[in-house]
């Protein structure tokens, strides 16, 4: 537990420029009529010359020393007693007031307060430091206003001498609403910043009890009698709330009040200090909301999020995500590190990540780490980032982690059948060789000998013979062509190169190629300039052929017309063969696609039946897919996808 004297000796020894930089800034932006005073006189040349600021250094480091050995109270009353005998170099002794130390000792506090979010870790240990620099601030505050008041007031000439030097003070301070209560409350004096904050003007508002400045329900509530009983008992109260002005509108505002005793220490009144904070309200109350907004980002968010001491290595967030993922409730999380969950192995690689990121100050991302949970072995993606202070040096670490199991899996999922598939595809190439020379040579075999039977026999036996004869050379025929066409499909999976395909030229070339079957039939093909596509040249001229040449065999009793196209759509082009030829019914619109199946008999149209399997497979190389809309005597449109890149 870290306690008061461990803070002022961080204050001290790592952090006396960043609270003396942010001192000096609060008492700039604060109107403090000795700090104007010593500027005036020459003593300092401004708050932010290099000599001050050594001076302001050296001062706060002799003030959290007088903290830790415990005699700022003692230092103070030592103080204090040079300025009561007149011996403070360059000041006078009423030149000081005790609106002066209130204004002093606030910003002291608020330059202290701002540095301990760095320094503690838990809210327990904020409250109890808080609680006990408060108490030292409160007497010591005490102790110089009644040392104060009590010298100034050593004679009634004094008094009223001092009493108009302060009225005069208070009243030429704009910025904030200065001004005395009486012990039940009642406003005695009011300055030009009470008028500007509240509105009222001072024959309005003397006399009137000061609950006129509180909202109805603060009143309701007793409000303004139980801070003046407060700071009655205490000497010294300081609170935040709803104020309001003399025309009804509410306002934020900053109040302290201060005790004053007579010699005999009974309450003589009160001075009470008023700032208008609104717009520093507005801006926490935003900044609370944003805050609150993305905690509940933070915690319905699918990924696994959390917080690490940057120190400890404590677990101090944990989202519900995480909580899901691995299983355990946060709160057995929470101010644990990772050896009190997981195996040595998985801790000590994570706790290495960690002061990784923590001594490069950089973000590291882990894209696999293995994870043992109460739901399993995981796998996660994990990104851990330093979170820095003000300072620079890193205060926790944020984690921000995905679950890829299931990507993993699919992904070896995806490598095993692809290296299956790499084995069946070998074995196909190796069926395919068989298939054109060690099937085709038995099968050369058998038609050279059929037609040797054909032509010495053919007429010689009887008509059943001859049938026969027919019969056995048109199946040899058919069979060689079969297994040409098994060898041309099995080549589709080869791995070949892609390389930029200019389409126009491509197509140019087919009809060049194709000259006498377009002729034969009569056929109009027409396409506008098409574009460049990335894949293989000598598949997709195939694809092509086998497109048109359907086309032109399918035709019907009219001269084939065949339109070629093509649109960019999503990222991928859409090419289209259109034909007026006889059509194809609509239920065996996905059947024309396998291997081998044929719609019409070959004697009409004459064909294995793989052609159009090849342009599947083809297409599907390229990523893509094919299909076809046609109805019976009325066309045929083929449409396939190729990638833009």
């Amino acid at each position: 537990m870290k306690t008061l004297e461990d803070f002022v000796r961080y204050l001290r020894d790592e952090r006396l420029k960043d609270l003396t930089k942010f001192y000096i800034d609060k008492i700039g932006s604060m109107d403090i009529p000795i700090v104007k005073r010593v500027i005036e006189k020459g003593m300092i040349k401004n708050l932010y010359d290099e000599t001050t600021f050594k001076m302001t250094m050296d001062s706060l480091a002799k003030f959290l020393s007088s903290v830790q050995d415990g005699t700022m109270i003692s230092n103070t009353r030592a103080s204090l007693k040079l300025w009561a005998e007149n011996k403070v170099p360059g000041i006078g002794r009423d030149e000081i007031h005790p609106s002066d130390l209130v204004l002093i000792y606030a910003a002291q506090k608020t330059a202290i307060f701002h540095l301990l979010p760095d320094f503690v870790k838990s809210s327990g240990e904020a409250i109890t430091i808080t609680e006990e620099l408060e108490g030292l601030y409160t007497l010591a505050q005490d102790t110089a206003i009644q040392m104060l008041f009590k010298v100034q007031k050593e004679t009634e000439e004094k008094l009223k001498e001092s009493e108009e030097k302060f009225r005069l003070m208070v009243q030429n301070i704009k910025d904030y609403a200065i001004f005395m209560i009486t012990p039940d409350g009642h406003v005695q004096s009011w300055n030009e910043g009470a008028e500007n904050i509240k509105g009222y003007k001072a024959d309005e508002i003397l006399g009137k009890y000061i609950s006129v400045f509180y909202t109805n329900d603060d009143i309701k509530k007793g409000i303004p009698e139980s801070n003046l009983k407060i700071a009655g008992e205490n000497g010294h109260l300081e609170t935040e709330g709803w104020r309001v002005r003399k025309n009804g509108e509410k306002f934020w505002a900053n109040i302290i009040y201060t005790a004053l005793y007579d010699e005999k220490k009974k309450l003589k009144g009160f001075s009470k200090l008023t700032r208008d904070i609104t717009k520093q309200k507005q801006s926490a109350d935003d900044l609370k909301a944003i805050n609150n907004f993305l905690d509940s980002v933070l915690e319905n968010i699918p990924n696994m999020v959390f917080v690490k001491d940057a120190e400890s290595l404590n677990f101090v967030r944990f989202n519900k995500a995480g909580e899901r993922l691995l299983g355990t409730p946060k709160a057995e999380l929470l101010g644990k590190n990772d050896h009190d969950f997981f195996p040595k192995e998985q801790a000590d690689f994570f706790t290495g990540k960690d002061r990784a990121v923590l001594s490069q100050l950089d973000i590291v991302d882990i894209p696999e780490e293995p994870i043992d949970t109460k739901n399993g072995r995981r796998w996660l993606h994990t990104r851990k980032i330093p979170i820095l202070n003000s300072s620079g040096h890193p205060v926790y670490l944020l984690g921000i982690s995905e679950d890829v199991t299931e990507m993993r899996n699919a992904k070896l999922e995806l490598e095993r059948k692809t290296h299956e598939l790499m084995r069946s595809n070998t074995e196909l190439e190796q069926f395919a060789y068989v298939a054109s020379h060690d099937l085709q040579e038995p099968l050369r075999t058998v038609s050279s000998y059929v037609q040797l039977l054909a032509s010495r026999y053919k007429d010689k036996l009887d008509e059943d013979a001859n049938e026969f004869i027919d019969f056995a050379v048109d199946g040899s025929k058919r069979m060689r062509q079969l297994i040409n066409s098994l060898l041309e499909y099995s080549r589709v999976n080869r791995i070949k190169p892609f390389e930029w395909i200019n389409l126009t030229d491509v197509l140019d070339e087919i009809k060049h190629d194709m000259k006498e079957q377009i002729e034969e039939s009569g056929a109009i093909i027409s396409y506008k300039k098409m574009p460049e596509i990335y894949g293989d040249t000598v598949l997709i001229g195939q694809l092509f052929q086998n497109l048109i040449g359907n086309a032109m065999k399918f035709r019907g009793s009219k001269k084939p017309e065949i339109r070629i196209g093509s649109e960019r759509k999503n990222g991928e082009f859409i090419f289209s063969v259109k034909d007026n030829g006889i059509g194809i019914p609509k239920e065996y619109s996905d059947k024309i696609f396998v291997i081998f199946q044929r719609l019409n008999g070959r004697e009409k149209y004459p064909g294995t039946g793989i052609g159009l399997s090849i342009c599947k497979k083809i297409v599907e190389r390229h990523g893509g897919k094919i299909w076809v809309e046609s109805e019976p005597e009325k066309g045929s449109a083929f449409y396939f996808t190729i990638k833009v890149t």
